[in-house]
């Protein structure tokens, strides 16, 4: 590929990555509002198809799409797979998962571990980060010495990482509780009629709850399916002897939250997650069994509010862990 053309590919790719990463910085008020509208935007998916025809046209990924018989869909399905995957963040100016298909080295070797069922998705993901960590050419090789070193290096990490997440779940109440407090006064100032709702006063811990379903599911991506059984059941341990019928209700809402996001667009699951476990927190508050939007006044904009702390609060928890 000469200069030219390689400079257009990055600019190009810069710009859809740009596009695919913008989910989580999205306001969860547009997502509020997509519940109640029902609207649903096409951007990401447009953005994909973008990344599909920017890969189409490269000499170097055309030919692989072909040999492998990756049209539009399945292409889209693939980009998902490595969403799924965890092939996440950004590598020396990489979005992992968008250039991980347009760069032929990394795109033949996903294609070809994705093809032998003996090998492992979830180790080439650690070793395409590797790849443009650093800035490494040419072709990568399946299964070796240096790959099997990095993986029990990943294992430990993993291992260390578990502790930090233990140790965080069960000092989780004291700072939901300081966060959830800071809410309420702030929703008691801005929206008085927030009072009026019949379990107003059950606020605090509903959404310590909410707070705890939401780090449950998220779990599933962020930690290994073998360790995190362990810390959620920590979480859960600690929260159940503070709260009543913390069980009861924690289930509720991860069944609620799941509920709404299996079917929804895979753009708008992040603020989804969020937007969904503040709803659930409303509903009950108002009155599980006649909720009304005309309770209280701007609703869509208090339920918003309760969603951004979550998201807020959340990604401080993984940081601090980090």
């Amino acid at each position: 590929m000469g200069l030219f053309n390689s400079i257009i590919k990055s600019y190009k790719l810069k710009k859809i990555s740009k596009i695919l990463d913008a989910d989580k910085s999205k306001s969860i008020a547009d997502t509020v509002s997509n519940i109640f509208d029902g609207n649903r935007g096409s951007e990401l998916n447009n953005a994909i198809l973008d990344l599909y025809y920017l890969a189409k046209k490269d000499p170097t990924t055309r030919p692989l799409l072909n040999k492998y018989k990756i049209d539009k869909n399945s292409f889209i399905d693939l980009y998902w797979l490595l969403i799924r995957l965890r092939f996440a963040g950004h590598r020396k100016g990489h979005y992992i998962p968008a250039s991980t298909l347009v760069f032929g080295d990394t795109l033949e070797y996903v294609l070809r571990v994705k093809s032998n069922p003996n090998l492992s998705m979830d180790d080439a993901k650690y070793r395409v980060m590797r790849y443009f960590d650093r800035n490494e050419i040419g072709e990568i090789k399946l299964e070796n010495e240096e790959d099997a070193l990095q993986k029990n290096e990943e294992s430990q990490y993993s291992q260390l990482d578990k502790e930090r997440l233990i140790s965080k779940a069960r000092e989780l109440m004291f700072p939901l509780r300081v966060i959830s407090d800071s809410v309420r006064v702030r929703l008691e100032g801005e929206y008085p009629n927030i009072a009026t709702l019949p379990h107003w006063e059950d606020f605090q811990n509903l959404y310590i709850v909410a707070a705890s379903a939401i780090l449950s599911i998220q779990l599933h991506n962020e930690v290994v399916e073998d360790d995190r059984t362990e810390v959620e059941l920590s979480m859960r341990d600690v929260l159940s002897k503070e709260i009543g019928r913390f069980e009861e209700s924690y289930i509720s809402c991860v069944n609620y939250i799941k509920t709404n996001i299996t079917n929804a667009p895979r753009d708008s699951r992040f603020n989804l997650i969020f937007a969904s476990a503040s709803t659930w927190l409303y509903i009950l508050m108002a009155d599980k069994n006649d909720f009304d939007k005309k309770d209280v006044e701007d609703v869509a904009v208090i339920i918003a509010t309760i969603g951004d702390s979550y998201k807020n609060s959340t990604i401080g928890y993984w940081n601090d862990i980090k």
